[in-house]
């Protein structure tokens, strides 16, 4: 009898002790992985908008919203620059619904890249820490998004685009103007149950950024960093900002995947833009775009708009 209740005491025992190894391993998974069930993901239909309900000036309706992009790009990428300078940078003049500027964002300067801003006058040095390939990019987010808060104070929205982007200038615009709101988090989302826009395109509303500017970028190794108040580097710029949102409950998500033409090395390319009547029509912007495939695009757009 004793015997029995012995292994029983200890079959419990190990039961209780299994349950809270479980539920310990769960509380030191990343916030990243557990979505906040008041984090609002919005499904919102194209030619809609929501309010904005945030009392700011720079918010009206009657009034253009200022818009700034950064475009992050290695040294060795002059020809993709200069094909998005002769192919949709150019028509951020137009009248557009919101107020747009834009800048390539380089780690920091060499020959090369301070003979090309002299020319071209369009490219901020962030001095990152660190270069290569998914190698702190987080800490390249908070130093672009101290630049804007620094130089563009009156900005409602911000953005971080790679330069193999191609925009549909005026759908995205008409799209972002119905969406503008400072606690906007928009682009591709990359799975329902993570806060994680990808950051090949990634718009915040401007609270969101100012927010993000209040914290610490931690330097230390990760495991020696705190979330909630500090920034922690996750390697990928897009993994990062999701992580540095996920201790706000006000955040208001936008996925557009269904408008935005996303593509990485695991996936084949979604769709053949050549084959494709008039891709600005349809789609927002178009990912991992080649020099050749910037110039078919902004011809087949030009050639679309001409014909209406």
């Amino acid at each position: 009898m004793r015997y029995r209740i012995a292994q029983r005491f200890l079959l419990s025992n190990v039961i209780v002790l299994s349950l809270l190894f479980i539920l310990l391993h769960y509380l030191k998974k990343d916030d990243l992985t557990r979505r906040s069930p008041k984090f609002d993901i919005l499904d919102v239909p194209f030619n809609h908008s929501f309010s904005l309900g945030t009392g700011s000036p720079n918010d009206s309706h009657s009034s253009k919203s200022k818009f700034i992009i950064g475009i992050l790009s290695q040294d060795s990428q002059i020809e993709l620059r200069e094909a998005l300078r002769q192919t949709w940078i150019p028509l951020l003049k137009k009248d557009l619904p919101l107020t747009v500027e834009y800048t390539f964002v380089l780690d920091n300067p060499t020959p090369a890249t301070l003979s090309e801003l002299r020319t071209k006058q369009d490219i901020v040095f962030l001095n990152s820490s660190y270069s290569g390939y998914a190698v702190r990019f987080g800490e390249k987010m908070y130093k672009w998004f101290r630049y804007v808060t620094e130089h563009y104070p009156d900005a409602t929205l911000v953005a971080k685009m790679d330069d193999d982007v191609f925009l549909c200038v005026n759908k995205m615009f008409q799209r972002l103007s119905n969406l503008k709101h400072r606690r906007l988090y928009y682009g591709w989302q990359h799975n329902k149950e993570y806060m994680q826009i990808d950051e090949m395109f990634v718009v915040l509303g401007m609270d969101l950024v100012l927010r993000i500017n209040q914290r610490k970028y931690c330097y230390r190794e990760r495991s020696q960093c705190n979330n909630k108040s500090e920034l922690v580097d996750e390697g990928w710029g897009g993994k990062s900002i999701g992580l540095w949102l996920s201790v706000y409950d006000d955040v208001l998500t936008v996925p557009d995947n269904q408008n935005i033409i996303y593509y990485n090395r695991a996936m084949k390319p979604p769709i053949d833009i050549r084959k494709e009547d008039n891709f600005c029509q349809k789609y927002l912007l178009y990912h991992k775009a080649t020099v050749s495939d910037m110039v078919f695009l902004h011809n087949m757009t030009t050639a679309g708009e001409t014909n209406k």
